[in-house]
């Protein structure tokens, strides 16, 4: 037994710097390669509310039309390994002020599941209601809030209700002036009770 332990530390002392990195590089490769094959997947449902990083300032939080209306049902994400890892099945989006808007995905996200502590992680980020993600999907990047999860319980109450407004064409010059403009009255037509906050027909041809 001393005999061998006598020849190892003989060995390792004839080893040069270039040796030890080799040794590294292969040691590293094995345990990413123990990992990569023995973690476990599972793709689940998730909403994400599109937000800037300042999503803690409600008035400042919303996208930008231009960047809401760059992401389209179908749109993919890919990991380092050109894996699909994400994939767009809706999008619900609402107009809001100043050229922004109010968006909502529903994502099929393949997600890495930690056994021990009973969680989930999505392209190394945490999964979890009400954290922030980063997406980039298609040729965008952009960030979010998750809102849902499959599989966790989901206490929000959804309801259709049905609500009369006047529309005008509102002037802080002359604020009594209440009416609309001929040509966008028109353009108003009359639609399906899901088109009204829904991107419909927003999908790329194949």
């Amino acid at each position: 037994m001393k005999k061998k332990l006598q020849l190892l530390l003989k060995f390792l002392r004839r080893l040069t710097v270039f040796d030890w990195l080799v040794i590294l590089v292969v040691l590293s490769g094995l345990i990413f390669l123990t990992m990569f094959i023995f973690k476990q997947e599972k793709w689940v449902e998730v909403e994400v509310k599109l937000s800037r990083a300042d999503w803690w300032w409600p008035e400042m939080n919303q996208p930008p039309y231009w960047l809401v209306d760059r992401i389209w049902e179908g749109d993919k994400q890919y990991d380092s390994l050109g894996r699909k890892i994400a994939e767009v099945l809706e999008i619900r989006s609402y107009e809001q002020q100043d050229g922004m808007k109010m968006a909502y995905l529903k994502l099929n996200m393949n997600a890495e599941v930690d056994r021990r502590r009973g969680t989930l992680r999505f392209n190394h980020q945490p999964l979890e209601i009400g954290q922030p993600i980063d997406l980039e999907l298609g040729n965008v990047g952009t960030q979010g809030l998750v809102t849902y999860i499959e599989g966790v319980a989901d206490t929000r109450a959804w309801e259709e209700k049905i609500v009369e407004a006047q529309v005008t064409n509102w002037s802080s010059v002359f604020p009594e002036t209440l009416g609309l403009l001929p040509w966008r009255a028109e353009a108003i037509k009359k639609r399906g009770s899901n088109e009204g906050y829904s991107r419909e027909g927003h999908r790329r041809s194949n």
